[in-house]
C-alpha cells in the first residue's frame, strides 16, 4: 500500500539500512557561516496577538502598495542562532553520525560564540568572519537579506594566507567525501573551487574518486558568464570526484536558463541538467518531494509537504546532509533522495535536527498509516 513518500517497500528498505547501523565516515563541509536572525514580518497586531504576512505573494503586495509612501513593518524575532549552508549542513550530518570537519568563516581569528556549540561537535578550521542574516519567513518560502562583510574577501588567497595548504591537502585527503555549498552568495567562490582543484591530491593512495556533494545556492545575481566559467568547474572536477548536484526548482530553473536547456517541468528538467553538465547526478529538491538523474536514468521520491512548517530556514541543508548520508553508506540514489526527505520534513517540523533513531521511527510510523 504505498504511503506519503513512495511504496510501504522503499519504506523498509531505507529503514532496515538504516537499522544496519553503516557508518558514513568523514565529511569536509564549506566554506560560508552566517549569524540567522529568523523573523515574521507582522501584518497587523491587535487584542489577540500578532497577525503575519502569510505567503511572500502578500508581503509583496502589500510592499507594493507603499510605493512613493513610506512604510514600517514590525518583525517578530523567532530564532538567533548559527547559520549558513556550511553550518546547517554539518550540523545536521553531525547529527546523523557523520565525522564532520567544518572550513569556512565562523569567526576570525577565534570562532564566535553562536557558533561554539557546533564547534564542540566537528573540528573546525576558520578563517574569516560570518555574514549575517535576517531571514523572513512565510508559509510559502523565505526571504533572505544578507551583510556578507568578510565573507565577500573569503577567497583562496585569504584561505591559504589563514592555513597552510599542507593541512589544506591533508583535510582533502582524510575525509571520505566532500560538501562545498553555497556558490553563488560567496564571491570569491570560484576562486576557492579552482585554487582546491589545483591542491587537491587527486591520485594520491586513499583518494578513489570521492563523493562531492554540492548546493550552489540561489544564483539568480550571478551573470550567464560567472555561471558558465562555474559549471565548467564542475566538469573539470568530475574527472577526480563523484560529484552530485544538488538543487532547489529556482536554482534549477536558473541553470536551466542559463544552458537553454528547454525544460520547464522538474523532470524534463533534471534530465537536460544532467545531460549538460556531465556531471555524476542532478537532484532537484522540491516542497513536496525530489526527481534526480543519474546514469541517464530519471528517480523520483515523493515527500510530505509541512503546511505550517516551525522553520524553513535550513530545511534544504538537511535535505542535502539526508542526501550525503545515503550516498556516503551506499543507499541507491531513490533511497538516498528519500532520506534527503525525511531528514528535511523531520527539521522544519521540529526545528531539531534528527538522529537516526528519530529517521526510523519516523519511517516506522509512515509504514503504519
Amino acid at each position: 500500500m504505498p504511503d506519503r513518500y513512495q511504496s510501504a517497500e522503499a519504506v523498509r528498505e531505507l529503514r532496515d539500512h538504516l537499522r544496519r547501523g553503516a557508518r558514513p565516515g568523514k565529511v569536509l563541509v564549506g566554506f560560508d557561516g552566517c549569524v540567522d536572525s529568523i523573523v515574521r514580518p507582522v501584518r497587523r497586531r491587535g487584542e489577540g496577538g500578532a497577525e503575519y504576512f502569510a505567503t511572500i505573494d502578500e508581503f509583496g503586495r502589500y510592499l507594493s502598495g507603499k510605493a512613493g509612501k513610506s512604510c514600517s513593518v514590525e518583525l517578530e524575532l523567532r530564532q538567533e542562532k548559527s547559520g549558513g549552508n556550511m553550518v546547517n549542513c554539518a550540523g545536521a550530518m553531525g547529527a546523523l553520525g557523520a565525522s564532520v570537519v567544518c572550513l569556512g568563516a565562523m569567526g576570525y581569528p577565534q570562532v564566535k560564540p553562536v557558533f561554539q556549540a557546533r564547534a564542540e561537535q566537528a573540528e573546525v578550521f576558520s578563517v574569516a568572519n560570518p555574514a549575517a542574516c535576517t531571514a523572513l519567513e512565510f508559509g510559502d518560502g523565505k526571504v533572505m537579506l544578507f551583510q556578507n562583510g568578510e565573507l565577500d574577501q573569503l577567497d583562496y588567497s585569504l584561505l591559504t594566507s589563514r592555513l597552510d595548504k599542507a593541512v589544506l591537502r591533508r583535510l582533502l585527503l582524510e575525509a571520505d567525501a566532500l560538501s562545498f555549498m553555497n556558490w553563488s552568495e560567496l564571491q570569491g567562490a570560484t576562486s576557492l573551487w579552482r585554487g582546491l582543484l589545483e591542491l587537491a591530491p587527486f591520485g594520491e593512495a586513499g583518494w578513489q574518486r570521492k563523493l562531492l556533494l554540492t548546493d550552489l545556492s540561489d544564483c539568480s545575481r550571478r551573470s550567464d558568464g560567472e555561471i558558465r566559467e562555474f559549471l565548467e568547474l564542475l566538469r573539470a572536477y568530475s574527472a577526480y570526484v563523484r560529484l552530485v548536484l544538488s538543487l532547489n526548482a529556482n536554482e534549477a530553473e536558473v541553470l536551466g536558463r542559463t544552458l537553454d536547456c528547454g525544460a520547464d517541468d522538474p523532470g524534463p528538467l533534471v534530465r537536460a541538467l544532467h545531460r549538460r553538465l556531465g556531471v555524476d547526478c542532478v537532484v532537484i529538491h522540491l516542497l513536496d518531494g525530489c526527481v534526480g538523474c543519474a546514469g541517464g536514468e530519471l528517480f523520483r521520491a515523493a515527500g510530505h509537504r509541512v503546511e505550517s512548517p516551525l522553520i524553513s530556514t535550513g530545511g534544504g541543508d538537511h535535505f542535502n546532509a539526508g542526501l550525503g548520508y545515503g550516498l556516503m553508506t551506499g543507499m541507491p540514489l531513490p533511497r538516498a533522495m528519500l532520506l534527503g526527505n525525511v531528514v528535511s520534513e523531520l527539521f522544519v517540523t521540529t526545528g531539531v535536527s534528527p538522529g537516526i533513531p528519530e529517521v526510523i521511527g519516523h519511517l516506522n510510523r509512515s509504514v503504519h498509516q
